[in-house]
Order: C-alpha cells, then structure tokens, then sequence
C-alpha cells in the first residue's frame, strides 16, 4: 500500500514536471541567426545561419524563420533593400511571425559591425505586416537607420516595441503620405512602445491610430506633424520626455489627451542635419534630458546609457553631460515642473456637488500644528461642511468618513456651498463662515439664505446648525439667495478685528459687517456698511483676497458686476478707512472696465502684491488672457487696454482654449512672491511662479502644470486652496472638480508640489573674509540656487558650483551679522522656513599690521617690507608690533617659529628650536589674525656672525622711495666683546648668556659678541651647567656669581660645569678632580680626553 501511495504522489509531479517543460520550450530552445547583406545565402539551413561564418543574406529570411524567443543579428554597414520575397516588395521585411508575451522575436544590429540601413527606395515600407500578418504582436526592432520609406516601421497586435532607431527622408514629400512609427488598428487594438528613436522629415513622425500607447525620449524634427494620436481609438496613451521642433503643422498634434510634464519644442543641436548625421552636440538641451528606460539601456551604437547624469532623449547617447540649467523654464518652456497627485476628497453620493467653487478652505482648525482641509458639499441631504484633518500620511477618503461633519437640521438647504475660514471674533481661533444659500426664512419655498458661524478650537467635533455660534440672515423673502458670494477683508476699520462682506445670487448689493465678539445671529438690517448696485439690477461679487491698492494703509474693496458695462463687467475699487459708509457702485473710487468687446473678470478675480513693492495689484480674466493691475499711490480708473502685464492663455495643446475656467493667486513655492494659478477646461492646472519683475507671459511657459484626465472633468480646478496639510513645509494645493463621476458627485484633489530634500551646512564659521559666507548643499533633485539674508534684510543670490555655495558679503559692514540661507530646486520651489539654516559670523576683512621694533639688542628698527642685518647670535629674540591678537609667524626653510600679539599690540619670539645657521639666513615673516586675514609678507635677511664678526666694508645702504625696502647689503651694527667669566675669574665657554630677552653662546674661550646696547640692559642671565645664575657687565666682562668649579670631561670635551683653572701662556696643566682628568693646551685650545 506504500508503493501505491508514492505512485500516486509522484504522477501529479511528473505531469506538472512536463508542463512546466512544454510550456517553456520556447525560450528554452530560442535561437540566435545571423544575417550578413554581402557575404549570407539564404540557401543555409537554420543551423548553419545560427554560426557567424555562415549568415543567411536577407532579413526577410530570418522573419520568415523565427519563432517566439529568437534573435536576429543584423550586419551593419550595410544597405538592405526590397526583394520580391516580401509580396512583391510590399516592404523591405514583412513580419510574419509574432512573438509571446515575455518571448519577443528581436531584430536588433550584429555587434561591433554598426548599424544596418533599411532602405525604402522612397516607394517602400521598411517593417511592415503582409495582407495576412496584420496583428503581429511582440516584435522588438532596435537599432536600425531607415531612410526613404513610405511607412518606416508599421506594426499592429500587442506588446511590440520599437527603440533606438533612425528614421528620415532625404526629401520629404509633404502631400505623400510618408510615416514614421505607425500603430494601425486594421484588426486588431495595438499596445506598442516607442523609446528613443529619431525621426526626421516624415509627414507624421509618430501616430498612433488607437489602442495603447508609451511613447518616450523620441525626437520629432522637421515632419508635417511630430506625434499624431487619433483620440477616438485610444485607451491608454503615455506621452512624455520626447521632443517635436520644426514641425510643419504641429509638434504635439494629441487632440484632448494629456501629456506628461517633460515634453520639448526645442532644436535638438544636431551635429550635421544637412548628412543626416543625428548626434547631438554638447550644447544641445536634450543632454540628459530624458528619462530612464532599462528596455532602451544602450543607443543606436551600441552605447550604454546613460553615459552622463540621465539618458539623452534620441536614438544617439553623447558623452557629454550637463547640470540642470539655473533657470529650468529657459531649457523647458512647456511645463518644467508636474504637480503630483498627494489624495483625493469625494462626495458621498451622486449629485452633491462636493467641492464646488467657493466652498473649499484649508487651515488648522483644531491646532495640532497641521493644517485640515474644509470641503462643502452643498447638495447631500441638506448639504454639509466636511473637515478632513492633516497629517502625515495621507489617504484618499470619502466625505461620509471626514473627521468633522456640520449638518443643517432642516430640509431644502445647501449648507456649505460657500465657506470662508478666519479668525473675524479675534479670540485667535479660525471661525467657519458657511454659506447656505437655501435658507428659509419667509415662505415656503424662499431662498432667503444664510451663513452660520461656527468657532473652532482644539476640542472642535462634529456638530449640526443647531450648535452654531450665530448666523446671519439674508434679506426676507425675496429669494435672494444670500451667502453665494463671500470675503473676509482683514480689519477695514482698524478695530482689531477681520470684517467680512456677503452678497447674494439675486439682490444688488453687498451687505459688510464689522467683525466683533459676539458672533450671535443677526439679518442683513444690522449690516454696518450696504454697498448697492445702482448701475443695474445686477448682484455683486467679490474678488479673492484682501490687499491695500492704494497705499494708504487699509485693505479696499474689490466688487465685481458681471453685467455691469454692456455685459463686458467691470471692477468697482472702492478704498478702505476706518470711517467708510454705505454707498452705491457709482460712487467707486476707480473703475477697470473692458474695451472693444473686451470683457474683463471672467475666471475671477485675486488681489495680491505680485511685485512686492508694497501695492497690492490686482490679477483678472481679460478676454482670451488674464491681466494684472499694478497697485499704486496714484491708481485710477483703468481698461483692459492699459494692463501692466499680461498673460496669454492660449493652451499649446489646444488652440482653442483661450481662457480660464479659473484664476488664483498663493504662494506654492515658498518664496516671498504671490504665485498664479490657472485652470481651464483641457483639464490642466498652470502655475506661473512669482518673481520681482513679472512680465507679460504664456500659461506654455508655467513652471508647474497638472494634467487632469477626462474622468476630473472639465469642471477640473474652478476652486483652489492652499496649505501645508501633511507638515512637510510645502504648501499643498486642493483643485476642486465638483463635476466628477459625470454625476455631480464630486471630488477635491490634493496636489503636492515637487521637491527634494535638502541639506545645508556652513563651512564659514565664526569670521568671514572677502570670499564671502561658504557653505555646501545636497538634495535629492536638481539645485537650481542659494540666496543669503544678512540682519533680517532683502534676499540675494549666491554663487553655486558643484554643491559648493559662496554668498556675497561686499556690502556689508565690518562686525557682526545674523546670517539665513535657504536653497531652491531647479524648478523654483524653495525650501521650507523651519529649514533655514542660521548663523552668527563676524565679518573681518582688514588685514592685520606688522612691524619689527627691536632685533636682539637692535634699536630703532626701520618699518620697511625688507630689512637686511649682521647679527651675532644663532637664536634672535625679536621684539615687535602687530594688530592685537593677531599670530605673527616667521618661516625659515620649511620651520615656523609663532606668537601672538597681546592685548596692547606687541610680540616677542625667539627663532631658537630650532636655532638659525651661521651663514646668511632670509627669513619671511607676517600676521595672521582670526579671520584669515593676513598682513602682507615681509623679508628680514641676516648674515649670522662668528668669531670674526664683525666683518668690514659693509653698510647700510639707500632706499627705495617707493618701497621703502633696504637694499641689498646688511647693515652692520657695532658690537662689543665680552668675556663670560666666573666670579673667580674662569672664562665660561659654551655659557649662554642671555641679555634682555636675546641668547648668546660664548665661544669657546668663553667670549660673546654683543650688539652695542644704547641703555643699560635691564636683565641678564647666564645659564652654565644646568645652573641659571645673574649676571652682570663689568667693564668688558659679563661676571657671573657663585658658580661651583669641578670640571667634567666627555667625549673629547670638557664640561665646565666645574670651572677652576688658571691659564698661563704655554702652560700645560693636568687637572685632576671631579669625574676624570684633562689635558689642556690652552694656545690651542684643544681639550683632550684623558678619561
């Protein structure tokens, strides 16, 4: 029975075994042929074409041969054309086969022979399927250059990929129909990829018919049209990295489908177009330009990629490199930067209209320190405000799990169809003002609305209207729909508190009211100031934001009548003070009106201070741009025509979208300067970043864009707000699409901006010099700069080399500074506040002062740069000046000798260890104080005396009245002999005697040379045997006290250290006593050991 049980086991794995084995068989057993265009037969059997000695002779055989898995090396250099085996030359190679999924059949160069030319002969195909092969699926060619073909590669089916070829015309025929890389959906939906090709004087340089699509690191140059996609066909289509210049027609012809962040229309700097020779220069933008496709890892060549910091987008990898340019947008006019998508916010069912325009906010309304995002959802049940707190890692959600939910209690409401967030009863909590413009006040069926007041605070939760703080009721029963439209305008009147203003859908006016402590209900009766529209029967709205135009010191009035003006609307300024009154839109203080069928205001209105010289501006819809008006002292009623700048909304894409769907205004990059923000209907987001000269511009050359999908809508991005909601530093933006679902369900979609991680670290420390404040940076994407703030001032660049950055410090004044730096990527966002990083320096730029005063025993030394002096002793003690504190250090062959000046300005060192030859010795000398900074270098030549010295014939000679430098010759200073001796008379040889600060060696009789003191010395020590006694001069004698007298003889010499002898010419005297005897010749004086 046990054999039994085993036999059972072991058939389930013996079929499983075979499986396995059939089922693989293919790549098992994949062959690899070759093919060879001058020395191949297509008469060799498939064995023989697998061995490099005997290649078939057309590619047209292989593809007739292989099966899934196989490779065919095609032989460079060579020009292959059609034949009659491929239906009577329907193209140079028909593709009969396919492959399997992860089994393509690859046609790809013969190594090391080059690239193998396809050549159309201009009436040609170059790959392409027979009438029976229309759906070949997994084929990859890679590496070839075809020229003058109609369709250079055609291809239908799945999973086929095309990469790293060369594909032209010598003349191109614009009305013949010529292609590229052709996707055709004849039978059946293609899915292809297409990496790295080059593509030049086509008709249309890629199209795809439908089905799938990844196109990347493709150049366009010089065709009808780059990249075509039919969009009706179409299911998934990735477009990005590629790069389309000189198209006759369109570069980018992709109807409604959007593109990734990284497409170019610049020339691609080939090296010679005119010989079809495609490489790249070094100066070309496409230089690291692309992005990293492993199934692309080597060029046309044969060259690994990437051979600099990224893949080069085209067929050709260069070897140059280069880093991201200061300016990004200058390299990419077209999107530099793409928003990425963080979570999304969805209504809780159909209809809701979840986050229409107005109704989103974001702040920290229960002050954990993240900022929470408030959403209305003005049409589920009797509407809703719902609050999604921040945090660190966020989630899609939907608005039934919201952290915090406020309901209306009554029925045919729209609580939350218009939100504003701010503290307006300065108990420094953000209070909720949400809109419901249903609100019944009167009859049934009015729509007299409301807003609620809601305070929030660290304890604030879910809650209905029941609980609010207060309202304010609309006007009665005449269904104005009051709370539609809102503001909070900071603190008009100077009371301390943030005033806000209201209007409604159907009445004239605004109504604005003082904001106070109590927050309990009142009606539009109680408004303290009514603005009223008595140019027609129109309702007011409001711009976004608050900001002084006029610079007077308070925030003014911004109204919109969008009827007002012949239906082109206009802008009412009205200017802010403590006592402002109720007044009609006639009455406004100036006026900004369309002209010539030029409306004005469409897509909204922001204020902002986007120059930042202390006027707030105002940004507007103008027709088919938007425009800004600069604030100033003198501001006054204003058309369109006479804007200050402009911005072009023309979408490169889509020449028909001309105009916003919505304009706004915040600061995403972390910079001082308001930026702009633009939606239209395509559906894309622009962002065109702040800066201190903003001229006039193209939504093509933002410096951020989210591309939306056809699921957002085209409702995408008619509502913004902005803040930092998981606590990274970055601002957050939250674009609205109330649309979604094609349903009105709706949707926010939270967008974070691009950004790396960088580290700073200053190397200056301390004290600065004129090379500026040094530091280093890293980060995790490209650097695009460093700016430095000294003392709490303006920002200003500094220079930035490989990681190294030097701010400027020119214009500051000596002493010391408080210092920030901050870093910015390529693409202009900067880094987070909290990750400034500070420091103290000292800046020092004066150089310190030296001077010699005194050399030895030498007096009334000349201040001058070169001194030349005879001197006596091995071991100078030099006395001099130099700036307090500073380090004075001589250098002598490689030695340093240093010390330091003291606090009233004065050193003295001592050149001893080690001690200076006796021969002519050029000594170089300066200060150094704490900062670095150094005086300038000094020379002091001496001629170190002997027993001789001092010599004769030398004098000091002129100088130089420009340098003041002595010349070449020493001065020669007078000098007195002394004999060192004992008090018992006994001359002290080898004594050293050291008089003021400055050492001197007897010689070996016991004699010292001395420069001639012009004072009595003050101190005088003489150090014999281990012993330091006083000295002092007697006549030509330096006497010693007191100094034992046994002598000691060693290693041929005698020590005095016991010093007792009598010298009489001639004599020899044998001295017996202490550790031995010695024998002296006192004429020769020479001590011998007798030990």
């Amino acid at each position: 029975m046990e054999s039994v049980r085993i036999r059972k086991q072991i058939i389930p794995l013996l079929l499983l075994s075979l499986l396995i084995f059939f089922g693989s068989i293919s790549s098992a057993y994949a062959a690899t042929y070759y093919v060879a265009g001058d020395t191949g037969s297509d008469s060799y059997t498939s064995t023989q074409a697998q061995d490099t000695a005997t290649p078939w002779l057309t590619i047209q055989k292989a593809a007739d041969t292989m099966v899934a898995g196989d490779t065919v090396n095609v032989k460079g250099g060579l020009v292959y054309a059609a034949n009659n085996n491929c239906e009577s030359a329907r193209a140079v190679i028909c593709l009969t086969r396919s492959g399997e999924v992860n089994n393509d059949i690859q046609y790809q160069p013969w190594s090391g022979t080059g690239s193998p030319v396809i050549d159309g002969a201009g009436s040609t195909k170059g790959f392409s399927f027979t009438s029976n092969s229309s759906c070949i699926s997994h084929i990859s060619i890679n590496g070839f250059v075809i020229k003058n073909s109609t369709y250079a590669i055609e291809l239908g089916g799945a999973g086929n990929i095309v990469s790293n070829n060369i594909v032209y015309d010598q003349e191109r025929g614009d009305s013949s129909f010529t292609l590229g890389i052709y996707s055709h959906t004849y039978y059946c939906a293609p899915d292809i990829s297409i990496y790295n090709n080059t593509i030049y004087n086509k008709y249309l340089g890629v199209h795809i018919d439908g089905g799938d699509a990844i196109i990347k690191n493709n150049i366009l140059y010089g065709n009808v049209d780059g990249i075509g996609v039919n969009s009706s066909n179409i299911n998934n289509v990735t477009i990005d990295y590629n790069d389309a210049f000189n198209s006759v027609s369109a570069n980018y012809s992709t109807a409604l489908l959007p593109r990734g962040g990284h497409d170019l229309e610049l020339d691609p700097q080939f090296e010679n177009i005119s010989t079809f020779d495609f490489h790249l220069k070094s100066t070309s933008p496409l230089v690291d330009a692309g992005t990293a496709i492993p199934i692309a890892s080597s060029d046309n060549e044969g060259n690994t990629r990437p051979r600099g910091n990224a893949y080069d987008i085209g067929a050709y990898e260069s070897s140059f490199s280069q880093s991201p340019p200061p300016n990004a947008s200058a390299h990419l006019p077209s999107y530099v930067g793409t928003l990425t998508l963080l979570s999304t916010y969805t209504g809780e069912s159909a209809g809701d209209q979840f986050s229409i325009s107005g109704s989103m906010q974001i702040g920290d309304v229960d002050e954990d320190g993240y900022e929470d995002i408030l959403i209305g959802g003005r049409y589920h049940s009797y509407g809703g405000v719902y609050i999604f707190k921040g945090k660190t890692n966020l989630n899609d959600m939907n608005a039934g799990s919201a952290d915090i939910i406020l309901r209306d209690t009554t029925t045919t409401t729209a609580l939350g169809g218009y939100n504003l967030l701010g503290d307006i009863n300065g108990d420094n909590h953000l209070d909720i003002l949400a809109g419901n413009y249903r609100y019944r006040a009167g009859l049934p069926g009015d729509h007299t609305g409301n807003i609620f007041f809601f305070e929030t605070g660290p304890s604030f939760s879910s809650r209905n209207t029941a609980q609010s703080s207060g309202m304010v009721v609309g006007p009665i029963n005449v269904n104005a729909r009051f709370g539609i439209y809102g503001s909070i305008l900071g603190d008009i009147n100077h009371d301390g508190f943030n005033d806000y203003i209201f209007g409604s859908a159907i009445d004239n006016k605004a109504y604005f009211f003082w904001g106070e402590r109590d927050l309990s209900n009142k009606s539009v009766t109680q408004a303290n100031v009514v603005i009223t529209n008595d140019i027609g029967n129109y309702s007011i709205t409001f711009a976004k934001g608050s900001g002084d135009i006029n610079g007077d010191g308070q925030n003014d009035l911004v109204l919109i009548c969008s009827y007002c003006n012949t239906y082109r609307r206009a802008i009412y300024i009205i200017y802010g003070k403590s006592d402002i009154m109720s007044k009609n839109l006639s009455q406004a203080d100036a006026i900004i009106t369309g002209v010539s069928n030029t409306s004005i205001g469409y897509g909204g209105t922001t204020i902002a201070d986007f120059n930042r010289d202390g006027f707030a501006d105002i940004l507007t819809g103008c027709n088919t741009g938007a425009c800004i008006f600069s604030g100033g002292s003198g501001f006054s009623t204003r058309t369109t025509a006479s804007a200050d700048e402009r911005i072009t909304l023309a979408d490169p894409d889509f020449s028909y979208l001309s105009n916003a769907t919505a304009l706004w205004s915040t600061n995403i990059n972390n910079d001082e300067y308001p930026d702009i923000v633009i939606s239209n209907s395509a559906p894309k987001i622009f962002i065109l970043l702040g800066a201190p000269q903003f001229s006039d511009r193209t939504i093509a050359s933002s410096d951020l864009v989210f591309y939306g999908t056809q699921m957002y809508g085209q409702s995408l991005g008619d509502g913004f707000a902005a803040g930092d909601v998981n606590k990274d530093g970055y601002a957050e933006l939250l674009v609205n699409g109330f649309t979604y679902n094609n349903d009105f369900q709706g949707r926010a979609y939270l967008l974070g901006v691009p950004h790396g991680t960088p580290q700073m670290h200053f190397t200056t420390t301390g004290y600065a010099r004129g090379d500026g404040v040094l530091g280093t940076i890293t980060d995790t994407v490209a650097i695009g700069g460093v700016d430095v703030s000294y003392d709490g001032g303006m920002w200003r660049a500094c220079v930035l080399v490989s990681g190294k950055f030097s701010c400027p410090i020119s214009s500051l004044a000596e002493g010391s500074h408080a210092t920030r730096v901050r870093s910015y990527t390529s693409l202009g966002i900067y880094m987070p506040t909290a990750q400034y990083v500070s420091t103290t320096f000292v800046l020092d730029t004066i150089k310190p002062t030296i001077k010699i005063t005194k050399l030895g025993l030498i007096n009334d030394i000349p201040d001058r740069t070169n001194l030349s002096y005879y001197f006596t002793s091995q071991t100078p003690y030099i006395q001099g000046e130099a700036t307090t504190g500073s380090v004075v250090h001589f250098k002598f062959e490689g030695q340093t000798y240093s010390a330091t000046a003291n606090g009233a300005g004065a050193f003295g060192i001592t050149l001893a260890s080690p001690k200076l030859p006796r021969n002519k010795v050029k000594l170089t000398y300066y200060a150094q104080d704490a900062a670095g900074n150094k005086s300038e270098t000094r020379t002091l030549n001496l001629i170190i005396g002997t027993e001789n010295f001092p010599a004769t014939g030398a004098s000091e000679q002129g100088t130089s009245p420009t340098t003041g430098d002595v010349a070449l010759l020493p001065i020669v200073p007078a000098t007195t002999k002394y004999s060192v001796e004992s008090m018992g008379g006994i001359p002290l040889p080898g004594a050293e005697v050291t008089i003021d600060g400055q050492l001197f060696v007897a010689d070996e009789l016991g004699k010292v040379f001395v420069e001639k003191m012009s004072e009595q010395p003050v101190n005088i020590t003489v150090k014999n045997g281990g012993e330091t006694l006083a000295g002092k001069i007697l006549g030509n004698k330096i006497v010693v006290g007191a100094i034992s007298t046994t002598p000691t003889v060693q290693q041929g010499k005698v020590s005095r250290d016991n010093r007792n002898l009598i010298y009489k010419g001639g004599l020899v005297l044998i001295l017996v006593g202490g550790t031995g005897a010695g024998l002296y010749f006192l004429k020769k004086r020479k001590y011998l050991n007798t030990s």
